[in-house]
Protein backbone atom coordinates (compact mmCIF):
# COMPACT_ATOMS: atom_id res chain seq x y z
CA UNK A 1 0.00 0.00 0.00
CA UNK A 2 2.85 2.33 1.04
CA UNK A 3 4.67 1.71 -2.22
CA UNK A 4 1.48 2.30 -4.45
CA UNK A 5 1.17 5.77 -2.76
CA UNK A 6 4.56 6.75 -3.38
CA UNK A 7 4.11 5.68 -6.87
CA UNK A 8 1.06 7.87 -7.39
CA UNK A 9 2.92 10.49 -5.99
CA UNK A 10 5.74 10.39 -7.80
CA UNK A 11 3.67 10.11 -10.71
CA UNK A 12 1.39 13.16 -10.19
CA UNK A 13 4.71 15.41 -9.57
CA UNK A 14 6.06 14.12 -13.27
CA UNK A 15 3.04 15.17 -14.60
CA UNK A 16 2.67 18.27 -12.94
CA UNK A 17 6.27 18.83 -14.04
CA UNK A 18 5.95 18.41 -17.33
CA UNK A 19 2.82 20.68 -17.91
CA UNK A 20 4.58 23.35 -15.75
CA UNK A 21 7.92 22.76 -17.80
CA UNK A 22 5.86 23.09 -21.00
CA UNK A 23 3.86 25.97 -19.92
CA UNK A 24 6.83 28.34 -18.70
CA UNK A 25 8.81 26.41 -22.36
CA UNK A 26 6.43 28.70 -24.63
CA UNK A 27 8.39 31.40 -26.10
CA UNK A 28 6.24 34.34 -26.72
CA UNK A 29 6.35 37.23 -30.23
CA UNK A 30 4.94 40.05 -28.17
CA UNK A 31 2.88 42.48 -30.19
CA UNK A 32 1.22 45.96 -28.43
CA UNK A 33 -1.38 47.10 -30.36
CA UNK A 34 -1.53 50.41 -28.56
CA UNK A 35 2.02 51.71 -29.55
CA UNK A 36 2.59 49.71 -32.35
CA UNK A 37 5.75 47.68 -31.10
CA UNK A 38 6.98 43.76 -31.92
CA UNK A 39 9.18 42.10 -29.57
CA UNK A 40 10.59 39.01 -30.45
CA UNK A 41 13.85 38.92 -28.10
CA UNK A 42 12.54 35.75 -26.62
CA UNK A 43 12.72 34.01 -30.18
CA UNK A 44 16.55 34.86 -30.11
CA UNK A 45 17.80 31.80 -28.74
CA UNK A 46 14.97 29.33 -29.75
CA UNK A 47 15.87 25.45 -30.74
CA UNK A 48 14.50 23.40 -33.02
CA UNK A 49 11.48 21.66 -31.40
CA UNK A 50 10.69 24.60 -29.14
CA UNK A 51 6.87 25.88 -29.27
CA UNK A 52 5.90 29.78 -29.60
CA UNK A 53 2.92 31.83 -29.70
CA UNK A 54 2.06 35.05 -30.63
CA UNK A 55 0.45 37.69 -27.99
CA UNK A 56 -1.29 41.21 -29.14
CA UNK A 57 -1.51 43.34 -26.18
CA UNK A 58 -4.27 46.18 -25.97
CA UNK A 59 -6.49 45.12 -28.94
CA UNK A 60 -10.35 44.84 -28.96
CA UNK A 61 -10.99 41.54 -29.82
CA UNK A 62 -14.72 42.60 -29.93
CA UNK A 63 -13.93 45.03 -33.30
CA UNK A 64 -10.90 42.88 -34.86
CA UNK A 65 -10.19 39.33 -35.56
CA UNK A 66 -6.76 38.24 -35.73
CA UNK A 67 -5.46 35.50 -38.55
CA UNK A 68 -2.13 33.64 -38.09
CA UNK A 69 -0.05 31.51 -40.92
CA UNK A 70 3.52 30.62 -39.96
CA UNK A 71 6.34 28.56 -42.29
CA UNK A 72 9.46 26.94 -41.10
CA UNK A 73 12.00 25.44 -43.19
CA UNK A 74 10.46 22.00 -42.97
CA UNK A 75 6.88 22.75 -42.90
CA UNK A 76 4.00 25.11 -44.32
CA UNK A 77 0.65 25.16 -42.59
CA UNK A 78 -1.90 27.62 -42.08
CA UNK A 79 -3.23 28.03 -38.63
CA UNK A 80 -6.71 29.98 -37.59
CA UNK A 81 -6.89 30.20 -33.57
CA UNK A 82 -10.47 29.08 -32.72
CA UNK A 83 -11.19 31.39 -29.60
CA UNK A 84 -13.99 33.46 -28.34
CA UNK A 85 -12.22 36.19 -30.49
CA UNK A 86 -13.74 34.07 -33.43
CA UNK A 87 -17.46 34.61 -33.10
CA UNK A 88 -18.67 36.72 -35.32
CA UNK A 89 -20.22 39.99 -33.56
CA UNK A 90 -21.65 40.87 -37.11
CA UNK A 91 -23.78 38.19 -36.62
CA UNK A 92 -25.29 39.00 -33.41
CA UNK A 93 -26.24 42.81 -35.07
CA UNK A 94 -28.18 40.49 -37.86
CA UNK A 95 -30.00 38.38 -35.03
CA UNK A 96 -30.87 41.21 -32.96
CA UNK A 97 -32.68 42.62 -36.28
CA UNK A 98 -36.10 40.90 -35.08
CA UNK A 99 -35.87 42.50 -31.84
CA UNK A 100 -36.00 45.90 -33.97
CA UNK A 101 -39.09 44.51 -36.03
CA UNK A 102 -41.01 43.65 -32.50
CA UNK A 103 -40.11 47.10 -31.24
CA UNK A 104 -41.83 48.74 -34.50
CA UNK A 105 -45.09 46.22 -33.68
CA UNK A 106 -45.08 47.14 -30.45
CA UNK A 107 -45.16 51.33 -31.05
CA UNK A 108 -47.76 50.60 -33.03
CA UNK A 109 -49.77 48.58 -31.04
CA UNK A 110 -49.52 51.44 -27.81
CA UNK A 111 -50.65 53.90 -30.46
CA UNK A 112 -53.24 52.21 -31.78
CA UNK A 113 -54.17 51.87 -27.71
CA UNK A 114 -53.77 56.11 -27.35
CA UNK A 115 -56.01 56.44 -30.07
CA UNK A 116 -58.92 53.93 -28.29
CA UNK A 117 -58.18 55.69 -25.04
CA UNK A 118 -58.87 59.03 -26.37
CA UNK A 119 -62.01 58.03 -28.38
CA UNK A 120 -63.46 56.43 -25.43
CA UNK A 121 -61.97 59.89 -23.31
CA UNK A 122 -64.33 62.16 -25.46
CA UNK A 123 -67.39 59.91 -25.41
CA UNK A 124 -67.35 60.00 -21.68
CA UNK A 125 -66.26 63.91 -21.52
CA UNK A 126 -69.96 64.18 -23.89
CA UNK A 127 -71.77 62.35 -20.56
CA UNK A 128 -74.37 64.64 -18.24
CA UNK A 129 -72.24 66.29 -15.64
CA UNK A 130 -74.83 66.84 -13.75
CA UNK A 131 -76.55 63.43 -12.77
CA UNK A 132 -80.07 63.99 -10.88
CA UNK A 133 -80.73 60.53 -10.13
CA UNK A 134 -77.70 59.01 -9.19
CA UNK A 135 -79.42 55.68 -8.36
CA UNK A 136 -80.69 55.42 -11.93
CA UNK A 137 -79.13 52.13 -14.26
CA UNK A 138 -78.63 54.75 -16.82
CA UNK A 139 -76.30 56.76 -15.07
CA UNK A 140 -75.18 54.37 -12.45
CA UNK A 141 -74.10 52.59 -16.14
CA UNK A 142 -72.39 55.92 -17.15
CA UNK A 143 -70.27 56.05 -13.87
CA UNK A 144 -69.23 52.54 -13.97
CA UNK A 145 -67.58 53.01 -17.84
CA UNK A 146 -66.44 56.45 -16.39
CA UNK A 147 -64.59 53.79 -13.82
CA UNK A 148 -63.41 51.44 -16.41
CA UNK A 149 -61.90 54.27 -18.10
CA UNK A 150 -59.97 55.14 -14.80
CA UNK A 151 -59.00 51.38 -14.56
CA UNK A 152 -57.71 51.11 -18.27
CA UNK A 153 -55.71 54.54 -17.95
CA UNK A 154 -53.94 53.34 -14.35
CA UNK A 155 -53.25 49.94 -16.37
CA UNK A 156 -51.66 51.99 -19.37
CA UNK A 157 -49.89 54.45 -16.93
CA UNK A 158 -48.32 51.56 -15.29
CA UNK A 159 -47.48 50.28 -18.85
CA UNK A 160 -45.45 53.08 -19.46
CA UNK A 161 -43.60 52.70 -16.53
CA UNK A 162 -43.09 49.27 -17.16
CA UNK A 163 -41.76 50.18 -20.60
CA UNK A 164 -39.47 52.49 -19.46
CA UNK A 165 -37.79 49.81 -16.78
CA UNK A 166 -37.24 47.90 -19.83
CA UNK A 167 -36.06 50.68 -22.37
CA UNK A 168 -33.68 51.30 -19.55
CA UNK A 169 -32.12 48.32 -19.28
CA UNK A 170 -31.59 47.91 -23.40
CA UNK A 171 -29.98 51.27 -23.25
CA UNK A 172 -27.32 50.11 -20.47
CA UNK A 173 -26.86 46.92 -23.15
CA UNK A 174 -26.34 49.09 -25.41
CA UNK A 175 -24.21 51.29 -24.18
CA UNK A 176 -22.19 49.08 -22.79
CA UNK A 177 -21.80 47.49 -26.57
CA UNK A 178 -20.71 50.87 -27.97
CA UNK A 179 -18.11 51.22 -25.30
CA UNK A 180 -17.22 47.84 -26.00
CA UNK A 181 -16.83 48.94 -29.44
CA UNK A 182 -14.01 51.51 -28.58
CA UNK A 183 -10.27 51.27 -30.11
CA UNK A 184 -9.02 50.96 -26.60
CA UNK A 185 -11.95 49.00 -25.00
CA UNK A 186 -13.39 49.80 -21.94
CA UNK A 187 -13.24 48.56 -18.38
CA UNK A 188 -16.90 49.36 -17.58
CA UNK A 189 -18.63 45.79 -16.99
CA UNK A 190 -22.55 45.09 -16.57
CA UNK A 191 -23.61 42.69 -13.93
CA UNK A 192 -25.87 39.80 -15.77
CA UNK A 193 -27.45 38.82 -13.34
CA UNK A 194 -29.40 41.38 -12.33
CA UNK A 195 -29.94 42.14 -15.74
CA UNK A 196 -31.68 38.90 -16.18
CA UNK A 197 -33.50 39.34 -12.73
CA UNK A 198 -34.60 42.76 -13.92
CA UNK A 199 -35.50 41.43 -17.14
CA UNK A 200 -37.85 38.72 -15.54
CA UNK A 201 -39.73 41.37 -13.18
CA UNK A 202 -40.33 43.24 -16.49
CA UNK A 203 -42.20 40.35 -17.98
CA UNK A 204 -43.71 39.41 -14.65
CA UNK A 205 -44.90 42.93 -13.63
CA UNK A 206 -46.42 42.98 -17.52
CA UNK A 207 -48.13 39.39 -17.46
CA UNK A 208 -49.98 40.79 -14.07
CA UNK A 209 -51.33 43.67 -16.01
CA UNK A 210 -52.55 41.38 -18.68
CA UNK A 211 -54.04 39.35 -16.30
CA UNK A 212 -55.41 41.99 -14.36
CA UNK A 213 -57.05 43.30 -17.80
CA UNK A 214 -58.73 40.22 -18.53
CA UNK A 215 -60.60 39.87 -14.97
CA UNK A 216 -61.59 43.43 -15.45
CA UNK A 217 -63.17 43.13 -19.01
CA UNK A 218 -64.83 40.16 -18.05
CA UNK A 219 -66.43 41.38 -15.14
CA UNK A 220 -67.83 44.50 -16.81
CA UNK A 221 -68.88 42.59 -19.69
CA UNK A 222 -70.47 40.11 -17.07
CA UNK A 223 -72.16 43.16 -15.42
CA UNK A 224 -72.91 45.20 -18.31
CA UNK A 225 -75.42 41.89 -19.32
CA UNK A 226 -77.71 42.80 -15.47
CA UNK A 227 -78.39 46.00 -17.07
CA UNK A 228 -81.81 46.65 -18.97
CA UNK A 229 -82.16 46.34 -22.85
CA UNK A 230 -83.75 49.83 -23.20
CA UNK A 231 -80.57 51.09 -21.55
CA UNK A 232 -78.05 48.99 -23.54
CA UNK A 233 -79.63 50.35 -26.48
CA UNK A 234 -79.37 53.65 -25.72
CA UNK A 235 -76.86 55.24 -28.44
CA UNK A 236 -74.61 57.01 -26.40
CA UNK A 237 -74.57 53.93 -24.08
CA UNK A 238 -73.74 51.75 -27.42
CA UNK A 239 -70.98 53.82 -28.31
CA UNK A 240 -69.10 54.12 -25.07
CA UNK A 241 -69.13 50.12 -24.37
CA UNK A 242 -67.80 50.13 -28.30
CA UNK A 243 -65.07 52.20 -27.76
CA UNK A 244 -64.77 50.56 -23.92
CA UNK A 245 -64.40 47.19 -25.71
CA UNK A 246 -62.09 48.58 -28.20
CA UNK A 247 -59.88 50.39 -25.82
CA UNK A 248 -59.63 46.84 -23.75
CA UNK A 249 -58.84 44.91 -26.92
CA UNK A 250 -56.54 47.36 -27.69
CA UNK A 251 -54.77 47.35 -24.26
CA UNK A 252 -54.57 43.06 -24.72
CA UNK A 253 -52.77 43.67 -27.63
CA UNK A 254 -50.08 45.97 -26.36
CA UNK A 255 -49.77 44.09 -23.39
CA UNK A 256 -48.79 40.63 -25.73
CA UNK A 257 -46.31 42.76 -27.77
CA UNK A 258 -44.67 43.56 -24.63
CA UNK A 259 -44.87 40.22 -23.37
CA UNK A 260 -43.70 39.15 -26.72
CA UNK A 261 -40.64 41.92 -26.85
CA UNK A 262 -39.12 40.52 -23.35
CA UNK A 263 -39.86 36.25 -24.30
CA UNK A 264 -37.21 33.70 -23.37
CA UNK A 265 -35.67 34.08 -27.10
CA UNK A 266 -35.58 38.20 -26.76
CA UNK A 267 -33.87 38.40 -23.59
CA UNK A 268 -31.45 35.29 -24.40
CA UNK A 269 -30.61 37.45 -27.94
CA UNK A 270 -30.25 40.42 -25.88
CA UNK A 271 -27.98 39.76 -23.17
CA UNK A 272 -25.55 37.07 -25.17
CA UNK A 273 -24.10 40.20 -26.58
CA UNK A 274 -23.10 40.66 -22.97
CA UNK A 275 -21.47 37.30 -22.43
CA UNK A 276 -19.77 37.37 -25.92
CA UNK A 277 -18.32 41.25 -24.84
CA UNK A 278 -17.12 39.85 -21.67
CA UNK A 279 -15.44 37.01 -23.20
CA UNK A 280 -13.47 39.76 -25.02
CA UNK A 281 -12.74 42.03 -22.50
CA UNK A 282 -9.29 40.69 -21.70
CA UNK A 283 -7.66 42.97 -24.54
CA UNK A 284 -5.42 40.70 -25.03
CA UNK A 285 -4.94 37.57 -27.85
CA UNK A 286 -2.85 34.59 -27.94
CA UNK A 287 -2.54 31.71 -29.92
CA UNK A 288 -2.29 28.15 -29.85
CA UNK A 289 1.70 27.34 -29.35
CA UNK A 290 3.24 26.22 -32.51
CA UNK A 291 6.48 24.19 -32.94
CA UNK A 292 9.47 25.50 -34.00
CA UNK A 293 11.14 22.62 -36.85
CA UNK A 294 13.66 24.64 -39.08
CA UNK A 295 16.74 26.67 -38.80
CA UNK A 296 14.43 30.24 -39.14
CA UNK A 297 10.67 30.44 -39.25
CA UNK A 298 8.28 33.24 -40.75
CA UNK A 299 5.31 33.90 -38.89
CA UNK A 300 2.51 35.99 -40.50
CA UNK A 301 -0.14 37.61 -38.57
CA UNK A 302 -3.85 39.45 -39.58
CA UNK A 303 -5.52 41.61 -37.60
CA UNK A 304 -8.72 42.49 -39.42
CA UNK A 305 -12.21 44.95 -38.72
CA UNK A 306 -15.21 42.61 -37.71
CA UNK A 307 -16.94 44.60 -39.63
CA UNK A 308 -16.54 47.00 -42.37
CA UNK A 309 -18.94 49.88 -41.04
CA UNK A 310 -16.81 50.42 -38.57
CA UNK A 311 -14.22 52.04 -40.70
CA UNK A 312 -11.09 50.88 -39.16
CA UNK A 313 -7.96 49.47 -41.42
CA UNK A 314 -6.48 46.43 -41.00
CA UNK A 315 -3.34 45.51 -40.15
CA UNK A 316 -0.73 42.20 -41.39
CA UNK A 317 2.90 41.99 -40.98
CA UNK A 318 5.38 39.02 -41.21
CA UNK A 319 8.35 38.01 -38.65
CA UNK A 320 11.27 35.97 -39.68
CA UNK A 321 12.62 34.77 -36.90
CA UNK A 322 14.87 33.75 -35.01
CA UNK A 323 17.39 36.91 -35.81
CA UNK A 324 20.82 35.19 -37.06
CA UNK A 325 23.27 36.79 -34.74
CA UNK A 326 26.11 35.03 -37.48
CA UNK A 327 25.65 34.32 -41.52
CA UNK A 328 27.15 31.80 -43.27
CA UNK A 329 28.34 31.96 -47.14
CA UNK A 330 30.46 30.77 -49.71
CA UNK A 331 31.90 33.21 -52.31
CA UNK A 332 34.76 33.25 -55.48
CA UNK A 333 37.27 36.20 -55.10
CA UNK A 334 40.51 37.29 -56.68
CA UNK A 335 43.58 36.93 -54.27
CA UNK A 336 47.54 38.24 -54.16
CA UNK A 337 49.51 36.43 -51.88
CA UNK A 338 53.74 36.65 -51.44
CA UNK A 339 53.92 33.02 -52.27
CA UNK A 340 55.48 32.86 -55.52
CA UNK A 341 57.75 29.81 -57.70
CA UNK A 342 61.76 31.45 -58.19
CA UNK A 343 62.48 30.72 -61.67
CA UNK A 344 66.16 29.22 -63.50
CA UNK A 345 66.89 28.84 -66.80
CA UNK A 346 70.09 26.32 -67.71
CA UNK A 347 72.38 28.04 -70.26
CA UNK A 348 74.48 25.81 -72.13
CA UNK A 349 78.27 27.41 -73.31
CA UNK A 350 80.48 25.82 -76.00
CA UNK A 351 84.23 25.32 -74.80
CA UNK A 352 87.20 23.85 -77.28
CA UNK A 353 84.86 20.49 -78.53
CA UNK A 354 82.38 20.48 -75.58
CA UNK A 355 79.08 22.18 -73.90
CA UNK A 356 78.98 23.15 -70.61
CA UNK A 357 76.35 24.03 -68.62
CA UNK A 358 75.61 26.95 -66.15
CA UNK A 359 72.49 27.50 -64.17
CA UNK A 360 71.01 31.14 -63.68
CA UNK A 361 68.48 32.97 -61.83
CA UNK A 362 65.81 34.30 -63.47
CA UNK A 363 64.34 37.85 -62.33
CA UNK A 364 61.15 36.90 -59.86
CA UNK A 365 57.54 38.59 -59.61
CA UNK A 366 57.98 37.92 -55.72
CA UNK A 367 53.86 37.82 -55.85
CA UNK A 368 51.52 35.39 -57.52
CA UNK A 369 47.86 36.17 -58.37
CA UNK A 370 44.54 33.25 -58.31
CA UNK A 371 41.29 32.62 -57.57
CA UNK A 372 40.13 31.40 -54.06
CA UNK A 373 36.75 30.16 -52.74
CA UNK A 374 36.25 31.29 -49.41
CA UNK A 375 33.70 29.66 -46.46
CA UNK A 376 33.54 32.48 -44.16
CA UNK A 377 31.25 32.51 -40.85
CA UNK A 378 31.07 36.48 -39.36
CA UNK A 379 28.10 38.97 -38.34
CA UNK A 380 27.22 42.43 -38.78
CA UNK A 381 28.33 44.92 -36.18
CA UNK A 382 26.61 48.27 -36.85
CA UNK A 383 23.02 49.50 -36.31
CA UNK A 384 22.42 49.21 -40.23
CA UNK A 385 23.54 46.09 -40.80
CA UNK A 386 25.71 46.21 -43.77
CA UNK A 387 29.27 46.66 -42.19
CA UNK A 388 30.50 43.10 -41.12
CA UNK A 389 33.56 41.32 -39.72
CA UNK A 390 34.07 37.47 -40.70
CA UNK A 391 36.45 34.43 -40.60
CA UNK A 392 37.57 32.62 -43.94
CA UNK A 393 39.09 29.65 -44.83
CA UNK A 394 38.57 27.60 -48.38
CA UNK A 395 40.75 26.53 -51.13
CA UNK A 396 42.22 28.03 -54.20
CA UNK A 397 44.34 28.17 -57.03
CA UNK A 398 47.35 30.02 -58.57
CA UNK A 399 47.27 31.47 -62.00
CA UNK A 400 50.56 31.19 -63.77
CA UNK A 401 52.56 28.39 -66.22
CA UNK A 402 51.44 25.47 -63.46
CA UNK A 403 48.49 25.92 -61.91
CA UNK A 404 49.15 24.84 -58.16
CA UNK A 405 46.47 24.14 -55.19
CA UNK A 406 46.26 26.27 -52.09
CA UNK A 407 44.77 26.76 -48.93
CA UNK A 408 43.86 29.81 -47.22
CA UNK A 409 42.36 31.03 -43.43
CA UNK A 410 42.36 34.24 -42.11
CA UNK A 411 39.83 37.22 -41.83
CA UNK A 412 37.68 39.67 -43.49
CA UNK A 413 35.45 43.09 -43.70
CA UNK A 414 32.51 43.20 -45.72
CA UNK A 415 29.86 45.59 -46.82
CA UNK A 416 26.33 44.96 -47.72
CA UNK A 417 22.96 42.93 -46.37
CA UNK A 418 22.12 40.32 -48.48
CA UNK A 419 24.96 40.85 -51.67
CA UNK A 420 28.19 41.69 -50.08
CA UNK A 421 31.38 42.89 -50.87
CA UNK A 422 34.09 41.21 -48.97
CA UNK A 423 38.04 41.91 -48.21
CA UNK A 424 39.94 39.41 -47.04
CA UNK A 425 43.26 38.92 -45.21
CA UNK A 426 45.14 35.91 -43.75
CA UNK A 427 47.62 33.10 -44.41
CA UNK A 428 48.09 31.09 -47.34
CA UNK A 429 49.64 27.75 -47.48
CA UNK A 430 50.77 26.05 -50.54
CA UNK A 431 53.67 24.21 -52.50
CA UNK A 432 56.00 26.53 -54.31
CA UNK A 433 59.30 26.20 -56.92
CA UNK A 434 63.41 26.56 -55.20
CA UNK A 435 66.07 25.80 -56.52
CA UNK A 436 67.04 22.49 -55.96
CA UNK A 437 70.04 21.55 -52.74
CA UNK A 438 71.61 19.38 -56.33
CA UNK A 439 72.17 22.19 -58.07
CA UNK A 440 74.64 25.50 -57.65
CA UNK A 441 74.89 28.28 -59.47
CA UNK A 442 78.40 28.83 -59.09
CA UNK A 443 79.04 25.58 -60.66
CA UNK A 444 79.53 24.37 -64.25
CA UNK A 445 78.08 21.20 -65.39
CA UNK A 446 79.27 18.87 -68.43
CA UNK A 447 75.60 17.48 -68.41
CA UNK A 448 72.53 19.44 -68.66
CA UNK A 449 70.68 19.17 -65.23
CA UNK A 450 67.45 17.65 -65.79
CA UNK A 451 65.62 19.20 -62.75
CA UNK A 452 66.75 22.40 -61.60
CA UNK A 453 64.39 23.37 -58.84
CA UNK A 454 61.91 21.13 -56.15
CA UNK A 455 58.71 21.42 -54.79
CA UNK A 456 58.56 23.01 -51.28
CA UNK A 457 55.76 24.06 -49.17
CA UNK A 458 55.82 27.33 -47.75
CA UNK A 459 53.66 29.76 -45.69
CA UNK A 460 52.82 33.09 -46.88
CA UNK A 461 50.31 36.18 -46.59
CA UNK A 462 47.39 37.16 -49.45
CA UNK A 463 44.91 39.56 -49.57
CA UNK A 464 41.68 39.09 -52.11
CA UNK A 465 38.64 40.93 -52.93
CA UNK A 466 35.16 39.01 -53.96
CA UNK A 467 31.44 38.47 -53.64
CA UNK A 468 29.57 36.64 -51.57
CA UNK A 469 25.24 36.31 -50.75
CA UNK A 470 24.71 35.71 -47.07
CA UNK A 471 22.02 33.73 -45.99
Amino acid sequence: MKKKVINSFIACFLIFFSINSFSQGIKEIKIDFLDKTVNTNELDKIKEGDFYRLVIDHLNLNLFRVQVNYSDTILSKPLETPTFASFELDALTKTISSLSDLSTSVVKSRSDLNKALDTLKNIILRFTENVKDEKNDYNRLKGRINQENVCLKNITDTLKKISYKLDNLKLSIYLFKLNSLRLKGSDDSLNLKGAVNQSLGIRSGIMRLKAESNENKNKFSSDYEKYGEDIRKKEDIKTAISALNEAYDKLITALDKAIEEVNADNINTLLSQVVFIENNSNKTYKSVPMQFNGEQAILEYKIIPRDEKYLLQSYSAKILFPKRNYNFSVGLSFYGSSLYDKAYSTIGIPIDDSVKYNVVKEDDLYAEIGIVSLFRIGKKFNKCDNWGLHFNFGPGISVSNTIKPRLFFGIGISYGKRHNIAIDLGGITGYVDRLSNTVKLEEQYKIKPDKVTVSKLKLGVFLSLGYYYAF
